[in-house]
């Protein structure tokens, strides 16, 4: 029976109508007899009511409500701590579900054969589904992996192979924003199997802002794949996994963004430069700091200049709308907020 062989956590923090939806949708699925347990990271809204609400109805929930709150990542590694089944299912509070047909993901559980089980995550939509292969197998094959993978819910995995080395290591690169980074790349090291649903199951919420900025979390990327040892699997993994979407051009759009809403952008750009240049060399160092550099120092009404002419020849020309994310990342000044990444 699968309540038997996986254990759920469903990490939360101040998203309590985002978390009653996870939880209607969790009653509806095949998983609801399933061990459940809720690290509430010391909610200041009425999580805790929602929580107390649906202990009563599931019949295997636990509520573990920390006493502050460890930030966003530390708190998926200490929901990994947790695991104590065969294989572990971390959730979010916020993501879309969709449990209509998961009978291939049921079974590949039961089956016990694979070491890492994809019920869905952005980024693979290209992929090939109801797919049982290798990790790098699968990179062999154009799947852009790492990032893919760094998907918290998009992973279940086998418990036992997220070691106390992955957890140690996925603490120490809880700045970047990838906290199972660690453990993806051993994943990709060890060449462990693989099992994709033919349905994805769960994809990633976008209704909540980030609490970060693009820049910060481009650069957290670049630093986390530097473990990647293979220098053709990294420089994959940082100029084609990051969102598919070319690095440059991303950091282009980063930099102008934050300078356009008088947002600092020296240290990330000089840290960007350096893990660049780890990454690749100094040669090819030499001329992203001649790119990006520049962009760095623009006055900030230059940049709002640059980004309105660029949206006017993109979109408005065109008689084409903006796009909401473009309006709203113009519009709105992200809080910064430590605990996101500590």
């Amino acid at each position: 029976m699968i309540e038997k062989k996986i254990g759920i956590i469903l990490i939360t923090y101040n998203r309590a109508s985002d978390l009653e939806h996870t939880f209607k949708e969790l009653l509806k699925s095949p998983f609801m007899a399933c061990n459940i347990k809720v690290l509430d990271n010391c909610s200041t809204d009425h999580t805790p009511k929602i929580c107390a609400k649906y202990q009563k109805i599931f019949p295997k929930m636990t509520i573990i409500r920390h006493k502050r709150n460890i930030g966003g990542n530390p708190n998926i590694l200490r929901a990994v701590e947790y695991g104590e089944f065969e294989y572990t299912w971390i959730l979010c509070d916020d993501d879309f579900y969709d449990f209509t047909d998961c009978s291939d993901l049921i079974s590949a559980i039961e089956s016990e054969k694979y070491d890492l089980i994809s019920p869905g995550s952005p980024g693979e939509f290209e992929w090939e589904r109801g797919l049982s292969t290798s990790v790098k197998e699968l990179i062999r094959k154009g799947a852009l992996f790492f990032q893919a993978r760094s998907f918290v819910p998009g992973l279940i995995f086998r418990t036992e192979l997220f070691d106390s080395i992955s957890i140690h290591q996925g603490y120490s690169n809880a700045h970047n924003f990838f906290p199972v980074f660690p453990f993806i790349n051993k994943t990709f090291e060890n060449d462990c199997s693989i099992f994709i649903s033919k349905n994805v199951i769960v994809n990633n919420g976008t209704h909540n802002p980030a609490s970060y900025s693009h820049l910060s979390f481009i650069v957290g990327w670049v630093n986390s794949c530097l473990m990647i040892k293979d220098k053709k699997v990294r420089k994959k993994a940082i100029y084609g996994d990051i969102g598919n979407n070319h690095l440059l051009k991303r950091v282009f759009h980063a930099i102008l963004l934050q300078k356009a809403k008088n947002e600092p952008t020296f240290k990330d750009t000089f840290i960007l430069i350096h893990d660049l240049n780890l990454a690749f060399g100094l040669s090819k160092d030499v001329l992203i700091t001649l790119l990006i550099m520049p962009l760095a120092i623009l006055p900030s009404f230059l940049a709002r200049f640059i980004l309105k002419f660029y949206l006017y020849l993109m979109f408005t020309r065109h008689g084409n709308d903006i796009p909401q994310d473009w309006l709203d990342d113009l519009s709105k000044t992200r809080t910064i907020d430590p605990l996101r990444k500590f």
